[in-house]
């Protein structure tokens, strides 16, 4: 669980400790990885998609430990998506 009020930039304590926490799951005992926070990486608007610039910093983390589902909330409706990469919908790749 993240805290998407609080800085989330290099620098910031909470990104070590999500880099630290993602480098350290066996995935052989915990095969899926759920990373959670208050706002979400990509939203909707009426004008098209908009990606969080906050998030932004934190999406190569979650590519490269392979996190398999990101829950936030705040945005008061609903969107489903395809995979998202970098604003951009992709085809997903499975490494087994």
């Amino acid at each position: 669980m993240l805290n998407s009020e609080a800085r989330i930039d290099e620098t910031s304590r909470q990104y070590h400790y999500l880099e630290e926490t993602l480098n350290t799951i066996d995935r052989k005992v915990t095969p899926w990885v759920i990373v959670s926070s208050h706002r979400p990486i990509y939203y909707v608007y009426s004008k098209g998609g908009k990606e969080d610039p906050t998030f932004q910093v934190i999406e190569p983390l979650l590519l490269k430990y392979q996190v398999d589902l990101v829950i936030a909330g705040h945005v008061h409706n609903t969107y489903l998506s395809c995979p998202v990469i970098n604003g951009t919908c992709v085809q997903p790749s499975y490494e087994g």
